[in-house]
């Protein structure tokens, strides 16, 4: 079996559309797939210059998220700049959604911040990260 690559992360939300203009406000992410099932909302969102395809999948859920079986520790964002990391960290503070930052952490973690989207799922936004 040869696998080509990793195309999406799937994430359980509260509110699917919610968490989506969440991406959209801080990470440029666009919804390129919305569908409802029931009562339930699903969208696919992706970074519109994202080449490879990979893009998230929110799937809005009534279940009970604090008590989910697997957990996902964060997602990372590289940005350009440190004014990058020190905006997107104060517009979150004024938000309350700041968790960490911004702070360097050495050559091989770099610049970064950590920000809660709406269900409590980090984000993280870095610079001069190490890159493999």
């Amino acid at each position: 079996m040869k696998l080509e690559s990793l195309n999406h992360v799937a994430l359980q939300v509260r509110d699917a559309i919610k968490s989506a203009e969440f991406y959209a406000r801080y990470c440029g992410m666009e919804v390129v797939h919305a569908r409802q099932d029931g009562d339930m909302h699903v969208r696919w969102i992706r970074l519109p210059n994202q080449k490879d395809g990979f893009m998230l999948v929110l799937l809005e859920t009534l279940a009970d998220l604090s008590a989910a079986a697997g957990t996902m520790d964060h997602l990372g964002f590289y940005v350009d700049s440190r004014k990058d990391v020190d905006e997107i960290a104060q517009r979150a503070k004024e938000e309350g959604i700041l968790v960490d930052g911004p702070i360097y952490a050495g050559a091989v973690v770099g610049y970064f911040c950590m920000i809660q989207d709406p269900d409590c799922n980090l984000v993280e936004f870095s610079c001069e990260q190490m890159r493999v």
